[in-house]
């Protein structure tokens, strides 16, 4: 399974067991992900229902692996890892796909000099 270099900006890190990945928001993963589930809004559904499938697609679009082989390592240690350890970071990945490859703001976010 390919390795995922240095964290750039925007990338969401993941723990599998010791290994430390990082998902890349980028447009690919997006339309993998949008075209598997029908949108972003089954994926969250499936991710807080632990789904292992739609949890093992979603990392692997992060990676971006397609290679049925490196998929099927990536099964076993999410497997080995447990799902929950996966939900939060993936929650927050998943906002990023949605918002264009950028993190997600959140009420606290907002510029304070915008707020009247």
């Amino acid at each position: 399974m390919a390795e995922t270099g240095n964290r750039s900006s925007g990338e969401v890190a993941i723990l599998l067991g010791e290994e430390e990945h990082f998902l890349s928001p980028t447009l690919r993963a997006a339309k993998a992900v949008n075209h598997r589930f029908g949108g972003f809004t089954d994926a969250y559904e499936r991710l807080l229902a632990y789904d292992m499938a739609a949890i093992v697609a979603i990392v692997a679009a992060g990676l971006n692996l397609r290679d049925p082989g490196d998929i099927e390592k990536l099964e076993e240690k999410i497997f080995r890892n447990g799902l929950d350890p996966l939900i939060k970071p993936l929650r927050a990945y998943l906002a990023q796909l949605a918002n264009g490859g950028r993190p997600a703001k959140t009420d606290g976010d907002a510029d304070p000099e915008k707020k009247a």
